[in-house]
């Protein structure tokens, strides 16, 4: 275990690979708990990809519609719709066309807490997804992200890809980047990709996440706003993917 300043620093000198050497000849499977994960975590992917010709698909798990409770103006099934068109809208900036996009509608917050018939019902339905895709590579959101959907859909893509061959699990920090100071984690094993000729795309992607920076609701008493400095961690020109 390492203090979660010694985690930054590791993710930030891992070795260096290329998407060529990680993804293979494989399909690429992109899981994000909410629509805006998939623009941050894995962002210069999916432009790698889109740019390749390589066949990518993206499942969002819930539409993100309680991230501004409590707004008279737009209310959570109107938020929800307008995070999938930002979802679509981002998708464009990276090259992947919406055909590719589905979203399972799962309720935003509620991963945590789903029951084992659940958790054993979506374990099911994403391992026949991946079963089909194969060979594929799954990107699916860190385990150290100190987000309870972000947990959850790590567990889910692991229990879900348990003795499918073909196939890779490799994980992606989002907000594992902005760790609370004093909390302890696994040393990080996996690489640091070099995205800088997608790097204007994937700022493009994350901007389209309009409702995230503030731009959609204005009346929530509990307003939500991607902080700069996760942001600026997000920036560096390069994506971390770490062995799941």
């Amino acid at each position: 275990m390492i203090s979660s300043a010694d985690y930054h620093l590791a993710l930030e000198n891992l070795p260096v690979a290329t998407f060529e050497s990680l993804v293979g000849d494989r399909t690429i499977f992109v899981i994000a708990p909410h629509p805006d994960d998939e623009s941050m975590g894995c962002g210069g992917l999916l432009a790698w990809a889109a740019s390749h010709g390589r066949r990518v698909e993206v499942l969002f798990l819930t539409d993100g519609e309680a991230s501004h409770p409590g707004s008279a103006v737009v209310p959570a099934i109107q938020l929800g719709k307008i995070r999938m068109r930002e979802a679509i809208a981002a998708a464009e900036h990276l090259g992947v066309p919406s055909g590719s996009l589905d979203f399972m509608h799962l309720p935003d917050g509620s991963l945590p807490g789903m029951s084992d018939h659940a958790f054993s019902t979506i374990t099911e339905q994403l391992r026949l997804v991946i079963g089909k895709l194969a060979p594929c590579m799954v990107c699916v959101t860190a385990s150290t992200d100190p987000h309870g959907d972000h947990q959850m859909a790590h567990r889910l893509a692991v229990a879900a890809m348990s003795g499918l061959e073909h196939c890779r699990l490799l994980a992606y920090p989002v907000w594992s980047w902005v760790l609370p100071a004093g909390e302890n984690v696994a040393d990080p094993h996996g690489f640091r990709v070099d995205i800088a000729e997608a790097r204007e795309k994937k700022r493009g992607a994350i901007a389209a996440h309009a409702s995230q920076h503030g731009r959609v609701v204005t009346d929530s008493p509990k307003a939500f706003v991607l902080p700069k400095r996760l942001l600026d961690r997000l920036d560096r020109g390069y994506e971390v993917y770490l062995e799941a």
